[in-house]
């Protein structure tokens, strides 16, 4: 163990709502994408393992227009839900949500990739820089009256957004042979957030009716559904999530005990702190994969 040292998830995918297209501005927000976790600036490319996912073929040229269109709303139909299962046992462990303001107006403080300001309705921690020294400042958040949650015309949205993360385990049906890496999907969106949030009330409230303290999620299998909201108002349409469980919550809070008494059972696997992975031989050789040593002198 090094003090300090922590663990960081192992996110193999990014699920977005559409893309961006050449000129940055956002497209195809009808559908989801599939992007690699690490990014080139703010850019996240297509992952290529899920180019069928994330690409189909083009129309043919002799089709009519009205044909090219039903086809691209059949093929975008299907990128439209992704069935997937939790592998964390708590809400904390599997989705965050916060207020967030990337960047606040002068004479804040901004840095190219903190945020300026993060919040939960109750304290908030404002960033803080002065020369080489960065910190954060604990003040009071105050939610919906903050004057950066305020948005200062129609036009400009505010700089203080919803921010929420959720992370889970793909699950592909008819036989699909797509990865199922662990999967980071980012919401900035107070309709999705609220439609999460129902998910995981919902399971909390079953689990008390059953009688089940302490309930875990893992393996709660679940679909996200891409829908489509609209603002009379404004007259836009911004696209938002629906969060709904693939299993009948009872019987899965009632198997859950069995569950885990079955992977009890199973043959533990050798672990890196136990014998023989603490072998003064094997750590030996597994350091002299990753560690230069002495050049051999030619006989």
């Amino acid at each position: 163990m090094i003090e300090g040292l922590r663990g960081k998830e192992p996110v193999g995918a990014v699920l977005t709502i559409g893309t961006k297209g050449s000129n940055g501005a956002p497209t195809d927000r009808d559908r989801f994408y599939i992007k690699v976790p690490d990014s080139s600036g703010d850019v996240r490319v297509p992952h290529p393992s899920f180019a069928s996912y994330n690409f189909y073929p083009p129309a043919p040229d002799e089709w009519t227009a009205e044909q090219k269109a039903q086809y691209r709303e059949r093929e975008h139909a299907k990128r439209r839900n992704i069935r997937g299962v939790l592998v964390h046992a708590e809400v904390d462990e599997c989705f965050e949500w916060t207020r967030k303001a990337q960047k606040l107006p002068r004479p804040f403080a901004n840095h190219s990739k903190l945020p300026a300001c993060t919040g939960d309705g109750r304290k908030a921690l404002r960033l803080q820089m002065a020369g080489d020294m960065i910190g954060h400042k604990e003040i009071p958040c105050p939610n919906e009256l903050c004057e950066f949650a305020i948005a200062p015309n129609e036009r400009t949205p505010p700089c203080c957004k919803p921010w929420g993360r959720l992370l889970f385990q793909p699950t592909w049906q008819d036989g699909s042979k797509l990865p199922t890496p662990l999967m980071k999907l980012t919401t900035q969106s107070w309709h999705s957030l609220s439609a999460i949030l129902g998910f995981f009330d919902y399971f909390r409230k079953q689990a008390a009716l059953c009688g089940v303290p302490g309930a875990q999620l893992f393996g709660l299998p679940f679909e996200l559904t891409l829908t489509e909201k609209s603002s009379p108002e404004k007259r836009t349409k911004f696209p938002v999530l629906r969060m709904t469980p693939l299993a009948q919550i009872q019987a899965f809070l009632i198997g859950q005990g069995d569950r885990v008494a079955q992977l009890q059972q199973r043959r533990p696997y050798v672990a890196l702190l136990d014998a023989p992975e603490q072998d003064p031989g094997v750590l030996l050789a597994d350091r002299s994969t990753i560690e230069p040593g002495q050049p051999r002198v030619q006989p």
